[in-house]
């Protein structure tokens, strides 16, 4: 059964205040395509995510999926923590939003060149 926009948009609020996450309707916040390359394309595909804030205090990654959030946050993979390091990022954390709002950004980065000019390779 698919929801329309705005139950899903109370349905994910929801679950993330009972989990005490943040939500973040990814329609409505735009992340810059700069952020959005901190993540490579075919990581971004693989964990079904894509990061909102990346700096020296923290790396927020935007799920629509609870427990894969709670699993990425808890051991993020190798690439992940090397780039958090390498960024002086002192915490992986994670938001919720929507499926059809995660869709949506995950299309943006798969539009984009990966950073240094790396694309997928045509994957």
């Amino acid at each position: 059964m698919k929801l329309s926009y705005p139950r899903e948009v109370e349905l994910f609020q929801w679950l993330a205040r009972s989990l005490g996450a943040p939500f973040v309707d990814l329609r409505e916040y735009r992340i810059s395509p700069g952020i959005l390359r901190k993540l490579p394309r075919d990581l971004a595909r693989e964990y079904r995510c894509v990061p909102m804030v990346f700096n020296r205090r923290r790396v927020v990654l935007v799920h629509d999926s609870p427990a894969d959030a709670l699993r990425l946050a808890a051991d993020p993979p190798p690439f992940l923590r090397f780039r958090a390091r390498e960024e002086g990022s002192r915490s992986v954390e994670f938001a919720l939003t929507t499926s059809s709002a995660l869709d949506e950004a995950l299309a943006r980065r798969l539009s984009l060149a990966d950073e240094h000019g790396r694309g997928s390779g045509g994957r």
